[in-house]
């Protein structure tokens, strides 16, 4: 990876350039909607998904704040069966060196572990939300304040819960939180043009955001927004 530490502000606009108010240092920009579309003229947000680590998680974590640094508004900790890192302890060292994206992790439920969760709450600074079904997430209820629910088109719907601080997302009837938006997955772009049409076509769905894999073309595509050329010779330190 090169230069890891250039800023960025978070998201982006639907022609492709870096979003303002990204939110104060430590605190995400938080604003909401109705259940599933978000709010008429928001910006699209960033997720970008990490792969799982391959070697020394060292290289994982510096690609991670590189795509924080480069103005995701998201890190998405790829899940599945068996994974060899602890997905939970994984979000944890995410927390120790971010301080502004969102950070999206599956954990198997378990009240047990509620200490745990706890702890990379605080030390995420509320940034951590929890992936899984609305049912498997009760146990997390009142420790994680964010979740995000998995659809059946493959995307990711996100609910804010009582008292998270989440501005902007209504609570439901039940008074339990509220829908804050549709996150949708999309490949890598080819271009500025293509990366454009993505943003414009899920401004148009009314979705809060995109989830894109980590590759060295997107983290151009947030660096330099407006770089006809683009850069080819950046590189993650992974993969």
């Amino acid at each position: 990876m090169t230069d890891a530490t250039e800023g960025g502000t978070g998201g982006q606009d639907v022609t492709g350039r870096p979003g303002e108010g990204a939110g104060r240092e430590g605190t995400p920009e938080r604003s909401g909607g109705g259940h599933g579309p978000a709010r008429a003229g928001e910006r699209v947000r960033v997720g970008v998904v990490l792969p799982r680590p391959q070697g020394d998680p060292g290289a994982w974590l510096t690609d991670a704040v590189a795509f924080e640094a480069a103005g995701a508004d998201a890190l998405w900790v790829e899940h599945g069966a068996a994974p060899e890192l602890d997905p939970l302890t994984l979000a944890a060292a995410l927390a120790a060196v971010t301080y502004r994206t969102l950070l999206v992790v599956a954990v198997v439920p378990d009240p047990g572990r509620s200490h745990a969760l706890a702890t990379v709450e605080r030390l995420s600074r509320g940034r951590l939300v929890l992936i899984g079904a609305a049912d498997e997430r009760d146990a997390d209820e009142g420790v994680v304040g964010r979740t995000v629910m998995r659809l059946e088109d493959g995307g990711y719907q996100e609910r804010s819960a009582e008292g998270s601080g989440d501005e902007g997302a209504p609570e439901d009837a039940s008074g339990e939180g509220g829908w804050v938006g549709r996150w949708a997955p999309v490949g890598v772009p080819a271009g500025r043009a293509a990366w454009r049409e993505v943003l414009l076509a899920a401004a148009a769905r009314g979705d809060r955001g995109v989830l894109v894999p980590a590759d060295p073309r997107l983290l151009d595509l947030l660096r330099n927004p407006e770089d006809p050329e683009g850069r080819h010779d950046l590189q993650l330190a992974q993969g």
